[in-house]
């Protein structure tokens, strides 16, 4: 009986390899690396886990849209809510309203001769050549009411103050009316003052008496008067009532008296003067106005 091969029970022999010279050199056993391990393991955990699930992104989006909101209405709040600054008030000073000085006069004034050939207004006068006269002479076939203005004076009113006026002087047809007696209050500042026509015609009363009418009416202390009147042979006495109805004059001859606030001096810039009979003696366009009335020649 051969004896058994002892080889098969023998352990596999140890590869030796050879080094660089020949010899056999014992391949090295592994050596444990636990860096390497651990890297493993986690690579292994991440193998196996469940994927992450995406995040849902709306609610920071509605979260961002609500912080919009209210940082908006706190602004607005804040912008309302601030007080506003107030305009600064310009005070503009008053204007002074411009004097009005009186024009300047020559010391010899001519005269100049008006007709009017109308059916009612048939006459002619004398003015100073530097009033003013409308409409122009030598017509007026219509009536139209003669308007005669003197030049802007100093005249004293009757609280002897000196302001810059102005004479106006009106020849109306009778059909025009007293229509600034129509109240039936006014008086007579003053007892009626006859005056005598210095060329008057054959149809013409030479001595008309003239009358200064308060128009305001009521006391009169200063014996203050804005209009004088022709009344023609009409009489009254200081304080009578002077109306439409007790007066019947043809044509209507009327001098008022005017305080100008403007150089045009018409309209509400005419404000009407009293005056009193000191101004009405003394005064230069005032007589002016008496001489105007007695040149006149009514036909």
């Amino acid at each position: 009986m051969e004896p058994e091969n002892s080889s098969d029970n023998l352990p596999d022999p140890i590869k030796f390899d050879r080094d660089l010279t020949g010899k056999s050199v014992k391949p090295a056993e592994p050596v444990d690396d636990p860096k390497a391990d651990r890297q493993a393991r986690i690579d292994y955990l991440k193998s196996i886990a469940p994927a992450d699930k995406p995040r849902k992104k709306w609610p920071f989006v509605i979260a961002g849209i609500v912080a919009v909101l209210i940082v908006a209405s706190v602004t607005g709040y804040l912008v309302m809510s601030k007080p506003k600054a107030k305009k600064a008030v310009v005070n503009t000073p008053a204007s002074t309203p411009a004097v009005v000085q009186p024009d300047n006069q020559s010391a010899s004034t001519g005269l100049s001769h008006y007709i009017s050939s109308g059916s009612d207004l048939n006459l002619s006068f004398d003015y100073p050549s530097n009033w003013t006269v409308s409409p122009p002479s030598g017509g007026n076939q219509t009536d139209q009411t003669i308007t005669l203005n003197s030049p802007l004076v100093a005249i004293a009113g009757a609280d002897n103050n000196s302001v810059t006026g102005r004479v106006s002087i009106r020849i109306r047809p009778a059909t025009a009316g007293l229509t600034e007696l129509s109240s039936g209050l006014s008086t007579a500042a003053q007892a009626s003052v006859q005056f005598a026509y210095t060329k008057p015609s054959a149809n013409q009363f030479q001595y008309p008496f003239l009358d200064f009418i308060h128009l305001a009416g009521g006391p009169n202390p200063s014996l203050a008067f804005e209009e004088v009147l022709i009344t023609g042979n009409n009489k009254f006495a200081q304080g009578q009532v002077i109306s439409d109805s007790t007066v019947a004059v043809d044509p209507i001859i009327t001098a008022n008296f005017y305080n100008c606030k403007t150089n045009s001096c018409t309209g509400t810039s005419a404000v009407p003067l009293s005056i009193n009979n000191a101004t009405w003696l003394n005064n230069a366009t005032t007589q002016q106005t008496l001489a105007i009335f007695q040149s006149l020649q009514i036909n």
